[in-house]
Protein backbone atom coordinates (compact mmCIF):
# COMPACT_ATOMS: atom_id res chain seq x y z
CA UNK A 1 0.00 0.00 0.00
CA UNK A 2 1.33 3.13 -1.03
CA UNK A 3 0.99 6.80 0.47
CA UNK A 4 -1.29 7.56 -2.98
CA UNK A 5 -2.99 4.79 -1.67
CA UNK A 6 -3.96 6.48 1.90
CA UNK A 7 -4.17 9.73 0.84
CA UNK A 8 -6.62 8.66 -1.45
CA UNK A 9 -8.73 6.97 1.03
CA UNK A 10 -8.43 10.10 3.45
CA UNK A 11 -9.50 11.92 0.71
CA UNK A 12 -12.54 9.63 0.08
CA UNK A 13 -13.67 9.75 3.49
CA UNK A 14 -13.61 13.29 3.99
CA UNK A 15 -16.27 13.30 1.53
CA UNK A 16 -18.74 11.07 3.01
CA UNK A 17 -21.49 12.07 4.78
CA UNK A 18 -24.05 9.87 6.80
CA UNK A 19 -27.56 9.47 5.35
CA UNK A 20 -29.21 10.63 8.91
CA UNK A 21 -27.34 13.11 11.31
CA UNK A 22 -27.48 12.17 15.03
CA UNK A 23 -28.69 16.05 15.24
CA UNK A 24 -31.99 16.87 15.89
CA UNK A 25 -32.62 19.51 13.27
CA UNK A 26 -35.21 21.08 15.77
CA UNK A 27 -32.75 21.37 18.91
CA UNK A 28 -31.99 24.84 19.53
CA UNK A 29 -27.66 25.17 20.44
CA UNK A 30 -27.12 27.83 22.47
CA UNK A 31 -24.31 30.10 20.23
CA UNK A 32 -21.74 28.68 22.75
CA UNK A 33 -22.30 25.01 21.57
CA UNK A 34 -22.73 26.18 18.12
CA UNK A 35 -19.35 27.35 18.21
CA UNK A 36 -17.60 24.71 20.12
CA UNK A 37 -19.11 22.48 17.56
CA UNK A 38 -17.09 24.12 14.44
CA UNK A 39 -14.59 25.05 16.78
CA UNK A 40 -12.23 22.39 14.72
CA UNK A 41 -12.91 24.17 11.51
CA UNK A 42 -12.84 27.73 13.33
CA UNK A 43 -9.08 26.98 14.53
CA UNK A 44 -7.96 25.80 11.14
CA UNK A 45 -9.32 28.67 9.44
CA UNK A 46 -7.43 30.82 11.93
CA UNK A 47 -4.36 28.80 11.60
CA UNK A 48 -4.73 29.56 7.65
CA UNK A 49 -4.51 33.22 8.42
CA UNK A 50 -8.26 34.09 8.37
CA UNK A 51 -9.18 36.40 11.35
CA UNK A 52 -11.70 36.39 14.15
CA UNK A 53 -13.12 39.11 12.54
CA UNK A 54 -13.45 37.75 9.27
CA UNK A 55 -14.87 34.73 11.03
CA UNK A 56 -17.59 36.60 12.45
CA UNK A 57 -18.60 38.27 9.40
CA UNK A 58 -18.64 34.66 7.63
CA UNK A 59 -20.71 33.39 10.31
CA UNK A 60 -23.24 36.25 10.14
CA UNK A 61 -23.45 35.59 6.71
CA UNK A 62 -25.07 32.11 7.98
CA UNK A 63 -27.43 33.76 10.64
CA UNK A 64 -24.81 33.43 13.33
CA UNK A 65 -24.73 36.84 15.04
CA UNK A 66 -21.21 36.44 17.72
CA UNK A 67 -18.91 39.37 17.89
CA UNK A 68 -15.40 38.97 17.17
CA UNK A 69 -14.22 39.14 20.97
CA UNK A 70 -16.62 36.41 21.95
CA UNK A 71 -16.29 34.05 19.19
CA UNK A 72 -12.44 34.58 20.24
CA UNK A 73 -13.26 33.46 23.50
CA UNK A 74 -15.17 31.11 22.46
CA UNK A 75 -12.01 29.68 20.61
CA UNK A 76 -9.66 30.02 23.46
CA UNK A 77 -12.24 28.08 25.69
CA UNK A 78 -12.11 25.17 23.34
CA UNK A 79 -8.52 25.31 23.25
CA UNK A 80 -8.04 25.39 26.78
CA UNK A 81 -10.00 22.30 26.91
CA UNK A 82 -7.84 20.47 23.97
CA UNK A 83 -4.76 21.39 25.72
CA UNK A 84 -5.86 19.62 29.40
CA UNK A 85 -7.27 16.87 27.42
CA UNK A 86 -3.59 16.12 25.62
CA UNK A 87 -1.72 16.91 29.34
CA UNK A 88 -4.31 14.60 30.66
CA UNK A 89 -3.17 12.09 28.02
CA UNK A 90 0.29 12.87 28.49
CA UNK A 91 0.24 12.51 32.11
CA UNK A 92 -1.44 8.68 31.52
CA UNK A 93 0.61 7.82 29.40
CA UNK A 94 3.76 8.41 32.28
CA UNK A 95 2.22 6.89 34.67
CA UNK A 96 4.26 3.76 35.62
CA UNK A 97 3.14 0.33 34.99
CA UNK A 98 3.91 -0.68 38.73
CA UNK A 99 0.44 -0.61 40.04
CA UNK A 100 1.03 -0.30 43.73
CA UNK A 101 2.41 3.42 43.07
CA UNK A 102 5.63 5.07 41.90
CA UNK A 103 6.69 6.44 44.97
CA UNK A 104 6.64 3.26 47.83
CA UNK A 105 8.89 1.01 46.16
CA UNK A 106 6.60 -1.20 44.26
CA UNK A 107 5.11 -2.36 48.17
CA UNK A 108 1.51 -2.22 48.54
CA UNK A 109 -0.49 0.05 50.96
CA UNK A 110 -0.59 -2.44 53.33
CA UNK A 111 2.75 -3.91 53.40
CA UNK A 112 3.81 0.24 53.57
CA UNK A 113 1.65 -0.26 56.59
CA UNK A 114 2.15 -3.37 59.20
CA UNK A 115 5.71 -3.83 57.56
CA UNK A 116 4.75 -7.06 56.30
CA UNK A 117 5.25 -7.34 52.19
CA UNK A 118 3.98 -10.21 50.23
CA UNK A 119 7.86 -11.51 50.87
CA UNK A 120 7.72 -11.53 54.34
CA UNK A 121 8.05 -9.03 57.29
CA UNK A 122 10.77 -5.83 56.66
CA UNK A 123 12.83 -4.49 59.17
CA UNK A 124 11.02 -1.88 59.28
CA UNK A 125 9.32 -1.48 62.66
CA UNK A 126 4.89 -1.06 62.14
CA UNK A 127 3.32 1.99 61.88
CA UNK A 128 0.38 1.26 63.85
CA UNK A 129 -0.13 0.06 67.63
CA UNK A 130 -2.96 -3.08 68.09
CA UNK A 131 -4.63 -1.95 71.08
CA UNK A 132 -6.91 -4.83 72.44
CA UNK A 133 -10.18 -4.05 74.84
CA UNK A 134 -9.33 -5.70 77.96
Amino acid sequence: MTMKHIQSALDHLGKLRPARLNLSAKRDFSLREAVLFMAPKLTEMKELGFTTRELAAALAEQEIIIKAPTLNRYLSEYQAGREKEVAAESAAADLPANKNGPHNGGKTMSAMITGVSESGPTDRPKRFINVSAE
